[in-house]
């Protein structure tokens, strides 16, 4: 498993961040290239602890400055130390209704500070049922990414079907498969190459089936990753 992120939502507090990336710095087996994206009011604790390169903002604000009440910038992100951000979590997308125009918008603000972005897509289940996940993820790919200058500077694309984050359904080998070779065709067409993670329901129980998935780098964990039992567990079979 080359990368191995941990997004810790709103499920711990700061303390309780604290208490978690302690364990997290004292595992032996942890993946050289581990990010955790952590609560904000946590983050620059959670740096000093687990270490350089390997803390994340689950959001940024596209500005990088002014009155924008409740908004924190990739460019104040950076400067308290984070290397990484989610952008377009599907809980960002739906709950609070983040537009592809938005993403778009927070991907070039990401570029602009030296910021990572692992850009987050995925359908919902009436959109898979119905056949049409090719268009929304060729969708969400092409108005992040076309004509967007990286710098030379890498990115990940995490696919988070809607319909398996926090349920417990997780994809087949064989539909991640199919889904990460289309991945990997639309980011051709529009002369962009990234890192692609898979995230949605993983455990202890699938994690390795996910590592053998040709085109899948790492995986991007939700609850599983913010409890200490689970997440050993996930580590232990990654031996």
């Amino acid at each position: 498993m080359n990368y191995f992120f941990l997004n810790w939502k709103m499920y711990l507090d700061r303390d309780q961040s604290i208490v978690l990336a302690n364990h997290v710095a004292s595992k032996d087996t942890l993946p050289d290239n581990t990010v955790i994206f952590c609560n904000d009011l946590a983050l620059s604790e959670v740096k000093d602890i687990i270490g350089p390169e390997r803390v994340g903002t689950q959001n940024v604000a596209w500005v990088p400055a002014g009155a924008y009440t409740g908004a924190t910038s990739a460019h104040m992100y950076k400067q308290a130390g984070a290397t990484h951000a989610l952008v377009g979590h599907s809980e960002r997308r739906h709950i609070f209704n983040e537009t592809n125009i938005a993403i778009r918008k927070k991907m070039e603000a990401c570029v602009d500070t030296a910021l990572t972005p692992v850009l987050c897509i995925g359908e919902k289940k009436e959109q898979r049922d119905d056949g049409k996940w090719k268009e929304v993820l060729s969708e969400q790919l092409i108005l992040a990414l076309e004509d967007l200058d990286m710098k030379g500077q890498i990115f990940y694309v995490a696919y988070e079907p809607v319909w398996a984050i926090g349920t417990g359904v997780s994809c087949t080998s064989d539909m991640l498969q199919e889904v990460v070779d289309y991945i990997k065709q639309v980011l051709g067409t529009i002369n962009q190459n990234a890192i692609i993670l898979y995230g949605g329901s993983v455990s202890s129980t699938n994690i390795k089936d996910f590592d053998n998935i040709a085109g899948v780098d790492g995986v991007l964990i939700g609850s599983a990753g913010a409890k200490v039992e689970s997440l050993d567990s996930m580590l232990e079979v990654l031996q």
